[in-house]
């Protein structure tokens, strides 16, 4: 098995997660760390949304500019001001993958704790 982390953010509609690189990294820059760029934080600059429903599980879809847009309103940048926000005020997670039975190597994200 193999792990994946996430940051997941509840929003008034929707729920929107981040996938972290660096757990080490996420925290430090948490903490203030302005010498750790978001790159070594996370994998990408995509926010994801959860499309069966609310909470960390789920099947995730890229969000649109207007999902964020409605969530956070008007913005200028999805990594200086929207990320940062999902960062602070979300709650890390962390999720391993399953091999399905079947025979080839399917990912089933299941949160952990």
């Amino acid at each position: 098995m193999t792990g994946a982390t996430k940051v997941f953010y509840r929003g008034k509609k929707v729920d929107f997660c981040l996938f972290i690189d660096s757990e080490h990294a996420y925290h430090k820059w948490l903490d203030g760390d302005k010498s750790v760029p978001l790159s070594d934080v996370l994998g990408s600059y995509e926010i994801y949304v959860n499309t069966t429903g609310t909470g960390a599980e789920g099947e995730l879809e890229a969000a649109s500019k207007q999902t964020l847009a409605e969530e956070f309103g008007s913005f200028d940048s999805v990594e200086d001001d929207i990320i940062p926000k999902i960062l602070r005020e979300g709650k890390i997670q962390k999720t391993k993958t399953e091999k399905k039975h079947s025979g080839h190597q399917e990912p089933a994200y299941k949160t952990v704790g």
